[in-house]
């Protein structure tokens, strides 16, 4: 039992950081900007550079370098979580704006939508799981060896921005 105490700490420290997260993630989404608008111009392949940062492909070429000091790699790793959490929150906000746009939808449509409706939530759940993920994982040092997975994020922005997306070919659009 003289372990109660500090799997307390851990446990109420986590649940901290969680409700911090979720509430961070929640404020980002910016309404300032017309939501038709913001559609147009979206695109989930800005986030495509997020698979870049994180291989293990430039350290290991570092280290084959003259000079190479285990330093650098730890500056160049601190440097890129940090460009990495700047994409995730960009991407988050994408993500929320989405979300509310397929909620729009939802209200709005002539026909009920449960099957809308349940997909929306799944895909809300598995981001938000996956962007906590990514949060620890980067926070406690996790990476390389379980280096948050680009896919997980992107996927679900994916998935929304289908459901919501109107169908055109380029022929249509001009």
């Amino acid at each position: 039992m003289p372990n109660l105490p500090f799997a307390f700490f851990a446990v109420a420290l986590l649940a901290c950081l969680f409700a911090l997260l979720i509430s961070r993630l929640f404020a980002r989404l910016d309404s300032r900007i017309n939501d038709a608008e913001w559609l147009e111009s979206f695109s989930f392949e800005s986030y495509r550079p997020m698979e870049r940062l994180l291989q293990e492909t430039d350290y290991i070429f570092l280290a084959s370098q003259p000079g190479y000091r285990p330093e650098i790699a730890k500056q160049l790793r601190a440097e890129r979580a940090r460009i990495f959490r700047s994409y995730l929150g960009h991407l988050t906000g994408d993500f929320t704006r989405l979300v509310r746009v397929a909620n729009l939808m939802l209200i709005h449509s002539k026909e009920d939508r449960p099957d809308w409706a349940r997909e929306i939530s799944r895909l809300r759940f598995a981001f938000y799981f996956a962007v906590v993920r990514a949060q620890v994982r980067l926070t406690f040092g996790a990476w390389p060896t379980s280096r948050p997975q680009v896919a997980d994020l992107v996927g679900p922005l994916e998935a929304i921005f289908r459901m919501i997306a109107p169908v055109s070919t380029p022929a249509e659009r001009s």
